[in-house]
């Protein structure tokens, strides 16, 4: 196919170590924020969840209903803190980062 590229071609496989990598810790082994929010989210398994972004896909919000009421998280991928709405709450969150309402 003329034009077409492999989706997979650019992403880190074993024995990489060009400043794409990515993962959850630091090469010292440090977490990075994305470790406690997945540690949230493990926390929340099997619960009913909503999930929804914003139309330009940078924010993304995820609702979740436990025995002890609603959960909602966050997350910006923008360079700038993103407002949104979520029913009637109006959320800020920061740029680059994620946030926990319960």
């Amino acid at each position: 196919m003329t034009g077409s590229r492999d989706p997979h071609r650019d992403l880190p496989g074993p024995g990489r170590t060009d400043d794409r990598a990515r993962g959850i810790r630091s090469s010292s082994g440090e977490p990075y924020p994305v470790a406690e929010a997945l540690g949230v989210l493990a926390g929340l398994a099997g619960a009913p969840v909503e999930v929804g972004s914003s139309a330009d896909s940078r924010v993304w919000v995820m609702t979740v209903t436990t025995p002890g009421g609603r959960v909602t998280l966050a997350a910006n991928l923008d360079g700038t803190a993103r407002e949104v709405r979520v029913r009637t709450d109006r959320i800020i969150v920061p740029a680059g980062g994620w946030l926990l309402r319960e």
